[in-house]
């Protein structure tokens, strides 16, 4: 609903007229906004229960012709209010409301106008400028703004640095920087000539204000926040009109009349206000589409990231790039993930061939291309029409368009052209290498994430950088105005090296802390086999009912609930040790839950799971690790598939055996599971794990943590009895390189064991040779067909019509099998147990509700 008020109603926003202040009230009477015309100068300034937030501040634009921030006279002043709700396929939240009360000033030079347009919300306001066609202009040259943001009693700036030129004649837009808190004024305004990527995060010692910009469509640049000389003054600096910013001295915008200015936003409140804030996506304009059913939210696989960037060697493993690509795309079908990125490199001739084989698996693929260096410009204006149709043609479902590079309005208008081609064929938008959001998912709901960050394919180079205040950085800063293409994962390289930097718990908290319409998982298929937090990973939402933050500080930890349905997701991180305890109130009365816990485990690289009954009211106490952090899935089911227990067996440990020159060494908590680890396996020696308890006789998964900063070989035995010739352990490459356990590695063997707590473990060095060093191995069993019959039937889940819980659907291994794809028929034909899977099954043995089907067709 949208109410708009005559003059002679301007009580109903308590706006008063004194002279020549306009003054108006937020929807709760909180927040209190007053412009100002004095001298012909317009200004503002904001204030909450009568304690001043914002100071006065200038207000105006310059145009080539005349200038517009003074000698200004007021034509009129209109007031209205809005109370839109609205839904949305993918963000933060499914339901929004836009409820704000607004301010719009005309004034006008000469033959000249400008209207401001003020919004006022309950977490914050909002300005714009707008040009009318008047006086017998039809176009104008914008060539700077007046506006400033001066904020009361500043204490604190948490930002991330305009990089400016990469070296080279290529500007660098892509917001890929660092973040900084400021104490210091003096230093953020002299650092990178007072400019920053939006959004920059301020503090008064009270209140935090967000300062970003929403509606950044092709009408106009995006703009830069830039610290002024005076303490606690920003102001916008424009980025232009064409790719030169860093080499030009005038950023004029050239504009058809009517022009529109992107709306300058303040988010104002509590760290709780700004986190959930909606206020980007309010300021933009309603979509005008009308069929949104074809926009599906997911998890993606991505190889690219999987390879830790397409590294050589790893293609060559795999067969060379499709194959990669391909082993991915079954990944995604594996772990029910509904789509599979092909990024850098694919060829024209693997298509249609690709994408059928990865629909049969019920995988959508999604397409990578770089918007401005390919050789037949793919997304120039003029072909982009051609080329989303050249792809829709094969299957494609959606777009990932990287290296725009640029915040201009020449290359914001083809960002908006992309938006409208892609909706024209029903495709779904990725972009990269570009600008941070805006809002405009309410305008362009396929808009499903974009990069603008520091993300996680960083880790492939420098895994130090990305740390948790990063982390916490972009959580109240950047993901708070749109989707952010984090790509979390990265439990390991392909190598298996772990990058501690950030733990296992750390890790998993990412799937969910940061909110993105696709979430691309940056990992590959031989790390997620067997890894423990596997089985969550299966059940992962990425559009969410609604988000909270229970408890948060830029600088130090957050802890955020996100709700999808009955489920709530509740992630944390921590910068030092903590202890996070939550009280679980938000959940319903009278009923009861599970909890499902991947948290801190030993050290980093261990990851540890535990099972919980909870209600409302429950006091939930979960230990974090420094840059550690921990996933939860609270759910009314308690049938949700958990991972096998496993069993620690520290290197270390005295019950060893330990030969030659091997040596038993300490080390802290925070790296080695035990405290130590063993070292100088060398010229024959050996350690021996004894009394390796096993509850059956079968197949069972050793995972070896190891060190080492070249490649190293070594003899592995079970009970005597060499497994294979030669175990190699890879180097760290260059993205950990220690012989300690802060360079932790690791290994997954399947092995035989005896039933019983008599088995051994050896790992011995060859002559002339050494080994690793050594932290721990972990044990856990590999499933048998009727072992994983048993534990499905033990769940009390039904033993048949497999309609009756969405028909989960496993293979021998134990692994749901296409959890996105229904059974077709689960009426019975005669036979009890006879039903109808849908076409993109291949023939085999499946187990379904604990019970083992053959196929009989197809």
């Amino acid at each position: 609903m949208y109410k708009a008020l005559l003059a002679g109603t301007l009580m109903l926003l308590s706006l008063v007229l004194r002279a020549e202040d306009y003054s108006m009230t937020s929807p709760d009477g909180h927040l209190k906004a007053t412009v100002q015309l004095v001298d012909g100068k317009l200004s503002y300034s904001v204030s909450k229960d009568n304690r001043a937030i914002i100071n006065e501040s200038a207000l105006g634009l310059k145009l080539s012709a005349i200038d517009l921030t003074e000698e200004l006279e007021l034509v009129e002043v209109d007031s209205s209010v809005v109370d839109d709700a609205y839904t949305l396929p993918v963000g933060k939240r499914n339901q929004y409301r836009d409820n704000c009360h607004t301010l719009s000033i005309t004034t006008s030079r000469k033959t000249w106008r400008q209207t401001v347009l003020f919004r006022l919300y309950d977490d914050g306001f909002a300005f714009r400028y707008s040009i009318p066609r008047y006086g017998g202009h039809t176009s104008a040259t914008l060539t700077d703004e007046a506006s400033l943001i001066r904020i009361n009693n500043i204490s604190s700036v948490t930002a991330c640095q305009f990089i400016g030129n990469k070296g080279g004649n290529d500007p660098n837009y892509p917001y890929e920087g660092l973040y900084t808190q400021y104490t210091k004024w003096e230093t953020l305004a002299s650092t990178a000539d007072g400019r920053f990527n939006s959004p920059t995060l301020a503090y008064n010692g009270k209140e935090y204000l967000l300062i970003s910009e929403a509606d950044n469509r092709g009408i106009f640049c995006t703009s830069l926040t830039k610290a002024e000389e005076e303490k606690g003054t920003f102001s916008y600096s424009w980025t232009g009109q064409t790719k030169d910013y860093a080499e030009e001295k005038e950023h004029s915008i050239y504009c058809t009349l009517p022009a529109f200015t992107p709306w300058r936003m303040v988010v104002c409140g509590d760290i709780k206000t700004i986190f959930e804030t909606t206020m980007a996506e309010n300021l933009c304009p309603p979509t005008t589409m009308t069929d949104l059913s074809w926009i599906k939210p997911g998890v993606a696989s991505w190889y690219w990231g999987g390879s830790d960037g397409d590294k050589s060697e790893i293609r060559k493993a795999y067969g060379g790039l499709k194959e990669g690509e391909m082993a991915h795309a079954d990944l995604a079908a594996e772990m029910g993930w509904p789509y599979h990125l092909i990024d850098a490199g694919w060829s024209s001739s693997w298509f249609p061939g690709f994408v059928q084989h990865a629909n049969e698996q019920g995988v959508e693929c999604l397409l990578w291309q770089n918007a401005n260096l390919n050789s037949s410009k793919d997304f120039s204006n003029e072909n982009m029409d051609a080329t989303l149709k050249k792809w829709k043609s094969w299957g494609i479902k959606g777009v990932k368009v990287d290296f725009w590079e640029d915040d201009s309005k020449e290359t914001m208008t083809r960002i908006e052209n992309l938006y409208k081609t892609a909706a024209k064929y029903k495709m779904l938008v990725n972009l990269h290498g570009c600008t941070r959001p805006s809002g405009l998912r309410r305008t362009y709901p396929h808009i499903m994430t974009q990069e603008g960050i520091y993300g996680g394919e960083q880790n492939f180079w420098n895994s130090k950088k990305n740390t948790t205040f990063q982390h916490l950085s972009v959580l109240f800063t950047r993901n708070v105005v749109g989707a952010m293409d984090y790509t979390p994962g990265d439990f390991a390289t392909w190598r298996g090296s772990i990058l501690t930097h950030r733990s296992m718990g750390h890790k998993m908290a990412l799937l969910t802390l940061f909110e993105s319409g696709i979430v691309h998982i940056a990992e590959c298929p031989e790390n997620l086999k067997y890894f423990l937090g596997r089985d969550i990973m299966k059940r992962l939402p990425t559009a969410w009912d609604e988000s909270r933050l229970i408890e948060g500080n830029p600088s130090s930890y957050a802890t955020i609930a996100r709700r999808k349905g009955e489920d709530w997701w509740i992630s944390g991180i921590s910068v030092n040790e903590r202890t996070c305890r939550m009280k679980l109130d938000f959940l319903e009365d009278n009923r009861q839950y599970t909890a499902y816990i991947y948290r801190d485990g030993t050290c980093r690289s261990d990851l540890a799971f535990e099972k919980k009954q909870v209600k409302k009211g429950t006091s939930l106490s979960i230990k974090e690790i420094s840059e550690g952090g921990f996933l939860v899935q609270i759910s009314p089911l308690d049938n949700l598939d958990v991972p096998v227990d496993r069993v620690t067996y520290e290197a270390e440990s005295s019950v060893n055996t330990l030969t030659g020159q091997t040596n038993r060494k300490t080390y802290s908590t925070l790296h080695a599971s035990g405290g130590g680890y063993v070292d100088y396996v060398g010229d024959g020696g050996k350690i021996q794990f004894n009394r390796v308890k096993a509850d059956r006789d079968g197949q069972y998964l050793l995972t070896i943590y190891f060190m080492t900063c070249d490649t190293r070989k070594a003899k592995l035995l079970v009970n005597g009895e060499q497994v294979g010739d030669t175990i190699t352990f890879r180097d760290n490459g260059d993205c950990t390189g220690s012989w300690d356990p802060d360079g932790m590695a690791w290994k997954m063997i399947p092995i035989t064991l005896k039933k019983g707590s008599a088995n051994t473990i050896t790992i011995q060095s060859f002559e002339d040779m050494w080994a690793p060093n050594f932290d721990r191995i972990t044990i856990h069993p590999i499933l048998t067909e009727e072992e994983i019959t048993g534990i499905k039937n033990s769940l009390n889940r039904p033993s048949h019509n497999p309609s009756l819980y969405g028909g989960e659907i496993y293979d021998l291994c134990g692994r749901r099998v296409n959890s996105n794809s229904k059974i077709q028929n689960s009426k019975f034909t005669g036979q009890e147990d006879s039903f109808t899977l849908n076409s993109s099954f291949k023939k085999g043995i499946y187990i379904i509700n604990g019970k083992k089907y053959c196929t009989s067709s197809h």
